[in-house]
This record gives C-alpha cells, structure tokens and sequence, in this order.
C-alpha cells in the first residue's frame, strides 16, 4: 500500500494518493494491535506518508521560480 501511494504521488495522481490513506492508516492500525509492527512504527509511517502527501501536492501548485532579469 505504501509503494501504491508513491507511485501515485511520482505520476501526479494526488487525489488517488488520498484516497489511498484511509485504507493504509486501517492496515497499519491493525499491523500495530497484533504487533506486528510496533505502535510507534505505524504512527510514524502515517506521519510521513501524509507529509509527503502534502508537502508534494504544495509543491506542483507553487508557482515556477523566475530568473532575475538583467
């Protein structure tokens, strides 16, 4: 699920990327209640995901930098 939501982030598909999260935070949830991975762990891969979810979507809707004219 983690790779999927790369994926869609690298192809500019943002809104599928978001509709993605819902059923990667349940699975990672459900990793952390039977340890199969660490509370912690689930937390931060939910953190990061939605920062760079974010972070990538603000980034192409910024305005390209302009070249000082001389």
């Amino acid at each position: 699920m983690v790779r999927d939501i790369r994926r869609a982030i690298t192809a500019d598909k943002f809104a599928d990327a978001q509709k993605l999260l819902p059923a990667l935070y349940k699975a990672l949830d459900k990793a952390a209640k039977t340890n199969a991975i660490k509370k912690n762990k689930a937390s931060r891969l939910k953190s990061r995901l939605a920062k760079f979810i974010s972070g990538a979507a603000k980034s192409k809707s910024e305005t390209p930098i302009r070249k000082k004219q001389t």
